[in-house]
């Protein structure tokens, strides 16, 4: 048996593999994020509180699938090193830590919002105006 410790990811097939299949899932993100947030923004029967989330969790989503190009550069390289200079480093450390979070406290605060409706709707309605 081998130690995880040991395992590396020199293939560079398993390296085109992965940046292809990051390219795929980006574009189909940013693609996707960007209907949803344009739907909302030029249809005026979307502008609603709900709506506000689904927006939210686009634009996190939008960033988490933009930022998945940050990391082909270093996939590709030969040795595996950071292909760009450091502030790029930090910023696609940052977009991929935060951005998941915020999409799922944005889907905790969907739920709630949605169970506070179905379960206390007089209660939901003072609130939304």
């Amino acid at each position: 048996m081998t130690n995880l410790t040991d395992f590396r990811f020199n293939d560079p097939l398993q390296r085109l593999i992965l940046s292809t299949m990051y390219v795929l899932v980006g574009t189909l993100g940013i693609l996707g994020n960007s209907m949803a947030i344009m739907a909302v923004l030029f249809s005026r029967k979307l502008h609603t509180i709900s709506n506000v989330f689904v927006v939210n969790l686009s634009v996190a989503d939008l960033m988490t699938s933009a930022n998945l190009f940050g990391s082909i550069g270093q996939l590709l390289h030969p040795l595996g090193v950071q292909a760009g200079p450091d502030w790029m480093c930090v910023l696609v450390a940052v977009i991929n830590y935060s951005c998941p979070g915020v999409s799922i406290i944005t889907l905790a605060s969907i739920s709630l919002t949605r169970a506070l409706v179905v379960t206390k709707p007089f209660l939901a309605a003072r609130f939304s105006g």
